[in-house]
């Protein structure tokens, strides 16, 4: 695959145009759209990075995968705005997107407050599945990840969170459908509150 690149765990990650010239951009929203439905043969999952969900086009490109995956800080405000995206979902007739949706939540300290438990136990009620994932230094680091060295605990949250998107294999060996899981950002790679 000579448009992607095999990161340190195996995994073939598709990359954008860093330099932004007349001739030489990003692929737009809609370009993103047909690279993944082409991929979606090929693959079993495809993760990709959208803008911020709160615009129309994030929230029509949401409803059509099987896994939104929603990546928020480990604040109450980051919690909040996790949920008051999937309120807006479900205002809009998304409602269905909300309730198969993924909720990761990402410490940045290594022990969030109470206040933080008690929003991601109001947050587990309106999700499929809410993962924290605990603070790690490697995680913390301005760095591509390499999970290899993060710590145990966070290793095994990020099974888990892998075993929450993904559909679980067949027992009968039959077809298993490629999934889509999209993680909406903010400048950090997280919501912004």
């Amino acid at each position: 695959m000579q448009w992607t690149r095999r990161g340190p765990t195996g995994l073939h990650a598709l990359t954008a145009e860093p330099q932004r010239t007349s001739s030489r951009r990003p692929p737009a929203f809609t370009e993103t759209v047909r690279v993944i439905s082409a991929l979606g043969p090929h693959t079993s999952a495809v993760l990709a990075e959208l803008p911020p969900a709160d615009v129309r086009p994030v929230w029509e490109y949401l409803s059509i995968v099987t896994c939104p995956l929603l990546v928020a800080r480990a604040s109450v405000d980051g919690v909040r705005h996790a949920l008051h995206l999937l309120s807006q979902l479900r205002t809009a007739g998304l409602g269905a997107v909300a309730d198969r949706t993924v909720l990761a939540v990402v410490a940045s300290v290594p022990k969030p407050s109470r206040d933080v438990r008690a929003a991601c136990h109001q947050a587990s009620e309106r999700v499929a599945a809410l993962i924290p994932v605990p603070w790690d230094e490697h995680l913390a680091r301005p760095e591509p990840v390499d999970v290899r060295r993060c710590r145990r605990i966070t290793r095994r949250a990020l099974v888990e969170l892998a075993a929450a998107c993904l559909p679980p294999k067949p027992l009968d060996g039959g077809d298993q459908q490629p999934i889509s899981a999209t993680a909406p950002s903010g400048a950090s790679g997280m919501p912004t509150p």
